[in-house]
């Protein structure tokens, strides 16, 4: 009886103690966060401000709120900036490196589990992770991301904020209101406590569906 006690209790502090990273491995996980937040953003400002000089990008970077998201609208529009042509180009490069930057994320997630800034100092995590959208990094990511959730790994939000998102580039309402924090929009809010719950979400009073 006493051995089985004790196999339980260090069973227990494996699971508690388990996804702990030594100083080396975090020094390792926060250089490659690093890289591939570097590699994330590599156009994405020339795509967001409609410009590719870099002291001018570097400008534009710092100008008042309002006229940041104005300019960013207008480029959007294609009026103002570069032309369609070099913007769908651009999107090209991105997006090639979007996809080997989901390989390296896959990668550090097999070897050290998901890399948050509790375990790893680096908030890169969280950007990355809402990269992963459309169908098939649903279904890649959502069983890893499940697995790193009930290890303590990944944070409950930010694997609610990942999953609303999916849902809502898929033209369904968010499960658990976590990514429309706003107007959290979901299909049925008794449920919707429910889920939260299992997560280790707090419950959710309102339903704000426009």
């Amino acid at each position: 009886m006493k051995t089985s006690i004790i196999i339980i209790f260090l069973l227990s502090v494996e699971i508690i103690y388990g996804q702990k990273l030594d100083k080396i491995s975090r020094r390792a996980v926060k250089q490659e966060l690093d890289s591939i937040s570097v590699s994330d953003q590599k156009y994405r400002w020339e795509l967001m401000l409609g410009e590719l000089n870099v002291r001018k990008l570097d400008s534009l970077k710092k100008i008042p709120k309002s006229a940041f998201w104005n300019r960013v609208q207008k480029v959007g529009r294609h009026e103002i900036g570069f032309s369609k042509f070099t913007s769908d180009s651009l999107w090209i490069l991105q997006k090639h490196l979007d996809s080997i930057n989901v390989e390296r994320f896959t990668a550090l997630i097999i070897k050290y589990g998901y890399p948050s800034y509790k375990r790893t100092g680096s908030y890169t995590s969280a950007t990355i992770s809402l990269h992963l959208m459309g169908e098939n990094n649903f279904i890649k990511f959502l069983p890893i991301f499940k697995s790193e959730l009930e290890k303590g790994n990944m944070p409950a939000g930010e694997y609610a904020q990942w999953y609303d998102r999916n849902q809502l580039i898929q033209n369904k309402k968010q499960l658990y209101g976590e990514y429309d924090v706003i107007n959290p929009c979901v299909e049925n809010l008794e449920l919707t406590n429910i889920e939260r719950k299992k997560i280790g979400l707090n419950q959710l009073n309102n339903n704000n569906c426009k």
